[in-house]
């Protein structure tokens, strides 16, 4: 039986869609506790606008947007949309 400290160092491997990785999992060093609060802005992101931040139209080009994220993400067209609810994305 492996201990925890096992089970998490040999949990590097990617599960999913690519439009959902994070920036620490695509550059290597691995996913932490950071990666879980990326998720839930991308899934809070496809809850409200209806699509995914960072999509291209090939995987690499998705990965390249991922990890230039600040560059990518943009909310001048966003609404209604309160402030609240911006800075939970």
């Amino acid at each position: 039986m492996f201990d925890n400290k096992h089970r998490r160092i040999t949990a590097h491997f990617l599960v999913g869609t690519g439009n959902y990785v994070a920036p620490e999992v695509i550059a290597k060093p691995g996913p932490n506790q950071s990666c879980d609060w990326w998720l839930t802005g991308v899934v809070l992101c496809k809850m409200v606008f209806g699509r995914v931040p960072f999509h291209d139209d090939t995987p690499g080009g998705t990965q390249y947007r991922i990890k230039n994220w600040r560059s990518f993400l943009d909310f001048v067209y966003c609404g209604n949309l309160s402030k609240d609810c911006l800075t939970m994305i």
